[in-house]
């Protein structure tokens, strides 16, 4: 008999089937057609990003993927790898050496009152990873900042909805 799953891990699942389909139905309404044809076109997309993305000998790329199917909060990033478990060997800013930039996929989740359902979107974000460690957290850390700052200012006053506004990494390749 399988572990049931935790309540954490069931609303991530849904979470993430939710996200599926906002882009489904957005990629579907974009280009004027059918919900099973904008499936298809994602997938054959989403393929041949992958094949891209392994190279000639499907050699995996460098990278890191939380190993936490939420993602890690953006801003406890630095903290979490210093912290090093197995998981995270090497440290995020050696992974990342000689690139020329590090894109950041993620999601944001903003409750307008506690007790409201979240309003949640993906982005992708890109930051040069310098030299050093420090420049690496740097560079990062503004990039953040920076989408964060432009996130809260299109949903309004945004001095009253920082507590309330979050900004999950999920991946940085």
């Amino acid at each position: 008999m399988a572990a049931r799953l935790t309540k954490k891990h069931r609303q991530a699942i849904a979470r993430g089937v939710r996200r599926y389909w906002r882009k489904v139905k957005t990629r579907a309404r974009q280009d004027n057609s059918s919900i099973k044809d904008a499936r298809q076109r994602m997938k054959i997309e989403r393929q041949e990003e992958e094949r891209v993305r392994k190279g000639p000998r499907g050699i995996p790329p460098k990278g890191w993927t939380s190993p936490d199917p939420e993602g890690e909060v953006a801003f406890n990033l630095e903290d979490r790898d210093k912290q090093r478990p197995p998981n995270w060997e090497p440290s995020l800013p050696d992974r990342f050496r000689g690139q020329s930039v590090v894109k950041i996929k993620g999601y944001w989740e903003y409750r307008a009152s506690p007790t409201t359902p979240a309003v949640a979107e993906d982005f992708e974000i890109e930051f040069d990873p310098g030299a050093t460690e420090e420049e690496f957290w740097s560079f990062y850390f503004e990039a953040i900042r920076e989408f964060h700052d432009e996130t809260l200012e299109g949903l309004g006053d945004s001095t009253e909805k920082y507590e309330r506004f979050g900004i999950f990494v999920t991946r940085m390749f």
